[in-house]
């Protein structure tokens, strides 16, 4: 739902990806999922939001490997589904 929000520039799904990705110094289990999926997603919509995102990825190294493993993999088989 968040990726289609954000591909029709919904200003209130962009806020809420943007809190999530950079509100993650503590985050686990679900939440970590949700806050690397929603991270992912705002990178793909809005790249001009990395300089935004990066101080949140270089804080949790793991988090920020893991968003971008996720968001590489996205590109990568993004291109099948149609």
């Amino acid at each position: 739902m968040l990726a289609k929000l954000l591909r029709n520039h919904d200003t209130d799904a962009e806020q809420l990806a943007r809190r999530i990705a950079t509100d993650v110094i503590s985050v686990s289990g679900d939440d970590r999922s949700i806050a690397v999926m929603a991270t992912a997603e705002l990178l793909s919509h809005r790249p001009e939001d990395w300089e935004l995102i990066w101080p949140a990825m270089k804080t949790n190294v793991p988090f920020g490997v893991e968003v971008l493993r996720t968001t590489a993999f996205e590109h990568e088989f993004d291109r099948f589904v149609i």
